[in-house]
């Protein structure tokens, strides 16, 4: 939902950090790597209890993980290997952040749950879109994104605000996941009754 919006408004503002890096020969893939290294520093942060610190990483995370595609799309360098390691280096990012947001409440049996809820929706949501977009050409669709994601657990890191958060996404990100299986099931039922038709057309 946000993720293009976001995006459109990143770009302006980080062209000119771009050009210096494309310029300074730094490779894509080195930008995910540092993105990578703050998402962990975020989670141990969240594990340790200091939810403001592991909020503000998230954010440091969050903007190379912005300029290492924008970076691929400025220098033309933009393949199928490097968007494959950046998506997979995202899951352990986010793997980081959930698993110490989850450690800090291992205490408490309710937010437990409610952390680990987070997790499953969280790689569940890629997981459909993953496997959907190998049938149909695109399946965005639903209430909550990794970028939503990310902006909710800053919030409750700055804010220490970490148990609403859980809240919403145990619940949102779950919810996405249905709202997507619900999609595919209407988009095969649309492809099947296409097939149909054309068939019943053929034969007339």
């Amino acid at each position: 939902m946000l993720g293009s919006v976001g995006r459109r408004y990143s770009v302006a503002l980080l062209r000119p950090i771009v050009v210096l890096l494309s310029k300074l020969g730094i490779s894509c893939d080195a930008l995910s790597l540092i993105g990578l290294f703050w998402a962990v520093a975020a989670g141990f942060f969240f594990a340790k209890g200091n939810l403001l610190a592991g909020g503000l990483l998230i954010l440091v995370s969050g903007i190379f993980d912005l300029m290492d595609g924008e970076l691929a799309r400025f220098s033309h360098k933009e393949t199928r290997f490097g968007a494959f390691l950046d998506s997979s280096l995202d899951r352990y990012g986010d793997s980081a952040i959930f698993c110490g947001i989850i450690y800090h409440f291992r205490s408490s049996d309710l937010y437990l749950i409610l952390g680990l809820a987070t997790l499953v929706g969280a790689f569940l949501t890629s997981y459909t879109r993953a496997r959907a977009e190998r049938f149909v050409d695109k399946c965005s669709v639903g209430l909550i994104e990794r970028p939503e994601r990310l902006i909710l657990i800053i919030l409750g890191g700055l804010f220490q605000r970490m148990e609403w958060v859980l809240w919403l996404l145990a619940i949102l990100g779950n919810l996405t996941v249905i709202q997507r299986i619900i999609y595919i099931k209407k988009a095969f039922s649309s492809q099947q009754s296409a097939v149909k038709k054309l068939s019943a057309d053929s034969l007339v």
